[in-house]
């Protein structure tokens, strides 16, 4: 008798399913590719490079990701080495990228794609490595005293 592969619940809709995520609450990956999203051969030299400043062997490199400060937006910044950049375990960066640099809705909950203000206004207050940062002038502030 042939083996018949596990099955799982899912926790969400609670529904059976064997294959790796339950298809009816998984969405697919929809983004552009990569190189479409700015990650090019360009990129590759510039993350190899990163991993080696930070002592990291090249057999780890497969498990690193590389973090960019403020978030990389290709629209606004399409050049990697205006942003900080750091390596992180892969766990590490996906849990920062889902705690800070996902939009929310003021709710808490996931902003949508087209959730336009909200995005704008994240995009707007993430200044880049070495952009001016507008302060309000001296004679603005309130002197107290």
């Amino acid at each position: 008798m042939p083996n018949r592969p596990a099955s799982r619940i899912c926790d969400k809709c609670r529904q059976r399913y064997v294959t790796r995520f339950c298809p009816s609450c998984h969405k697919p990956d929809d983004r552009p590719s990569p190189s479409a999203r700015g990650y090019d051969n360009e990129w590759k030299k510039i993350r190899e490079d990163v991993l080696r400043q930070h002592g990291i062997p090249e057999s780890e490199w497969p498990n690193y990701d590389i973090d960019h400060r403020p978030t990389y937006n290709q629209a606004i910044e399409p050049d990697h080495r205006r942003y900080q950049l750091t390596p992180l375990l892969h766990g590490e960066h996906s849990q920062k990228t889902a705690l800070e640099d996902t939009p929310r809705a003021l709710d808490g909950s996931f902003a949508l794609k087209d959730d336009k203000a909200l995005n704008e206004d994240i995009e707007e207050s993430q200044p880049l490595q070495g952009e001016a940062v507008e302060t309000e002038p001296e004679s603005a502030q309130i002197n107290e005293g």
